[in-house]
């Protein structure tokens, strides 16, 4: 937060030489003034020892004495010479507040209130004394007396407008952004280059969804200091909320190029190009950041999924395996593993990580699933009906489980549990059309021709509408449907 600094001119201080005619004490004191002015703090005070030795009564020597050790940090120093500034007259404000800014770079938080609360005294009627000790009570975390000390200097000066922004930072801190809105805008609406001003506002606005706002506010953040990394982190945020994801990456890279040794960026320029479908060079910053941060898990994972969806089963693996190495009871990392291994063609290690999900949560349904079409292909038919059973058992409207369970009762010759498996995946509206096929095959055999032809009828009906690669297919099936209709028509025939 912006602190308005000690009185550096000397004129505001050195009123009682103005009266007098010259003197030695009068002309050394401007010379010191002169060198304090310049920051040449060594050389003013040894003028104003001078001044000391010529008129031992007066206080100006020994203010800037304190404050010229106080800009030199030697704090101590300064904050005798201030007391002694005080005994000489103790009716100036100005000390005091010197005095507190002393203690509290001392670390004395209880005289730096007594010290500023008699600067107020001493006049009331000072907004900047508010705001100061404002700041002070603000630094202090004691946010409740340094908003009604921003709030008094803006009665006294509605428009200060470091006081508005005083007290807009607060707010936002507090989370009442609409009010915080309020009072930076006030504080643009005096300076509207107010630099710190407008980096606030467009903190505000991205908290408030404005980010329209935001990124007008970063703008002109950037216009005046171009070197300002957050501008440029959070313009590319409110562009990313604003899905404008190519103007989010060039921020990005930019704050990269002023900051490069903050690796967090790679991560939000990541999910960029994530956004852009761009996954291999959301992959290369996912790398860049884990040379650098080697224990976020986080960031492991995101990488492995990244893996898999450009199909690196290999490199997936090992973050899967990192990641286990720190949390070796989350099933959800076993069986994400294990779909790595099986679409390596590793089949045992594939069901080792699914059968050890399973005994960490039994109710992993996509570790069964798996599990059960890798016994499936595996030709253990009644392995996967054990497990598409468990899934059923926990999900009774699983139409794929139904299909895939009837497929394994039907290879093993379980012609009526596979049809009845087949009419629960129809019912519960599995997706493939196949579904149908497989049901007028099981009838067929079970010599339910009936049912057979109602289904291969409606196969051909939806496979008609649908798809121009079946064709022939779709001619057996039609010859099918003539066969079953002659049998039926010929028993007809024959009961009769």
């Amino acid at each position: 937060m912006i602190r308005i600094p000690i009185i550096l001119m000397a004129a505001l201080i050195m009123c009682s030489f103005m009266q007098e005619k010259a003197n030695p004490a009068k002309e050394m004191f401007e010379k010191g003034t002169n060198l304090f002015n310049q920051k040449k703090y060594t050389e003013s005070i040894e003028c104003f020892d001078k001044v000391i030795a010529l008129d031992t009564t007066l206080f100006q020597p020994y203010y800037f004495k304190g404050v010229a050790n106080y800009e030199m940090g030697n704090y101590k120093e300064a904050l005798k010479f201030l007391e002694i500034a005080i005994i000489k007259n103790p009716k100036v404000s100005v000390i005091y507040e010197a005095k507190a800014k002393t203690c509290m770079k001392l670390g004395d938080n209880l005289a730096t209130d007594i010290a500023y609360t008699k600067a107020i005294e001493l006049e009331p009627a000072n907004a900047n004394l508010y705001y100061n000790r404002g700041v002070y009570y603000a630094e202090s975390n004691l946010n409740d007396k340094a908003l009604a000390d921003f709030n008094k200097a803006l009665e006294i000066n509605v428009q200060h407008k470091e006081a508005n922004y005083g007290k807009a930072t607060l707010l936002y801190q507090k989370g009442d952004y609409t009010a915080a809105l309020e009072s930076v805008k006030n504080a643009l609406k005096l300076d509207p280059n107010f630099h710190n001003a407008l980096a606030l506002s467009g903190a505000i606005n991205l908290n408030l969804k404005n980010y329209e706002a935001a990124v007008d506010n970063y703008t002109k953040v950037i216009e005046i200091n171009p070197k300002n990394e957050i501008a440029f982190l959070n313009r590319g945020n409110s562009y990313f909320n604003l899905k404008l994801y190519e103007k989010a990456i060039d921020d990005y890279t930019a704050f990269i190029k002023l900051k490069p040794e903050d690796v967090k960026i790679y991560l939000s320029r990541a999910n960029a190009w994530i956004a852009l479908n761009k996954l291999p060079q959301a992959l290369d910053d996912y790398n860049v950041f884990l040379k650098v941060e080697k224990n976020d898990m986080t960031a492991f994972l995101n990488r492995a999924s990244i893996n898999v969806s450009l199909k690196k089963f290999d490199d997936a693996v090992k973050d899967y395996s990192t990641i286990i190495e720190t949390n070796k009871l989350n099933n959800d990392l076993y069986t994400n593993r294990g779909i790595c291994y099986q679409n390596l063609g590793d089949t045992a290690k594939a069901i080792a990580d699914y059968s050890y999900a399973l005994q960490l949560d039994k109710s992993d349904t996509f570790a069964l699933a798996n599990r059960a079409n890798l016994y499936h292909r595996m030709k253990q038919y009644q392995k996967a009906i054990d497990d598409l059973d468990k899934i059923i058992g926990m999900k009774s409207n699983f139409a794929d489980g139904y299909f895939e369970r009837g497929i394994a009762y039907f290879y093993l010759k379980n012609y009526e549990k596979a049809n009845e498996d087949f009419t629960s995946a129809i019912k519960y509206k599995f997706s493939k059309i196949e579904v149908y096929k497989n049901r007028a095959i099981t009838s067929e055999i079970l010599k339910n021709y009936k049912a057979a032809i109602a289904d291969y009828k409606k196969y051909v009906e939806i496979a008609t509408k649908t798809t121009t690669d079946k064709n022939d297919e779709l001619i057996n099936i039609n010859k099918k449907i003539k066969q079953l209709e002659d049998m039926v028509s010929e028993e007809k025939k024959s009961k009769h």
